[in-house]
């Protein structure tokens, strides 16, 4: 691997994390993705063909979100510096062996945790934006959308906004499991060499 290469595999930024996220195209064909999307549709649907009221809904689940948000982003916070403790341990050695390829492992399972924790900060702030709106909105006497005469289009936006919410927040919910699963594989792999290194230890001890 060249020195430009090698430079360019190692940029920071939130382009290179989603570069390096999206090695396998988790960004755009993610299984939680798209379940969440397909989800949401359900309920968009669901919600519009029994009449909820949209308006109180919206502001049930902006409080639901801001009470579990702070807790899954702290969870996932632990799991990172946890990743990054290893950066002084043998296993990065292992994990980064591959560093002919265009990303190595070490980088990936960062990548996934990077993107989770920036994921669910993204709802946090959503959920903390459409929070500001339900209060601006409840303290002043004229309603934002007082100016649109139209029922339908109320509903519109009303169910859209919904739709972006859960997006964010459904995904956000879905990811953790990436987030065990990249744990556990860290372990795994942390196991696995311990062990292959007290094998070879006690082949060297043999007579």
């Amino acid at each position: 691997m060249d020195k430009k290469t090698l430079k360019e595999n190692h940029g920071g930024g939130l382009g290179k994390l989603l570069k390096i996220y999206n090695t396998k195209g988790d960004l755009y064909k993610g299984t939680f993705l798209w379940v969440s999307i397909i989800a949401n549709l359900i309920l968009i649907i669901a919600i519009y063909a029994l009449r909820v009221k949209t308006y109180e809904l919206i502001k049930d689940v902006t409080d639901l979100y801001i009470s579990i948000l702070p807790s899954l982003l702290g969870f996932n916070l632990g799991a990172y510096a946890l990743l990054i403790g290893l950066a002084s341990s043998d296993l990065i050695n292992k994990m980064s062996s591959s560093y002919e390829t265009k990303f190595t492992s070490f980088q990936r399972a960062s990548s996934v945790f990077g993107f989770c924790v920036l994921l669910q900060a993204a709802s946090l702030i959503i959920s903390f934006f459409f929070k500001l709106v339900i209060m601006m909105n409840n303290e002043t006497s004229i309603a934002f959308f007082s100016i649109i005469s139209n029922p339908h289009l109320i509903q519109v936006i009303n169910l859209l906004s919904l739709f972006i919410l859960n997006l964010f927040g459904v995904y956000s919910l879905l990811i953790l499991i990436s987030v065990i699963l990249n744990i556990f594989a860290l372990s795994q792999a942390a196991h696995f060499f311990a062990v292959t290194k007290h094998i070879k230890k006690a082949e060297e001890e043999k007579p």
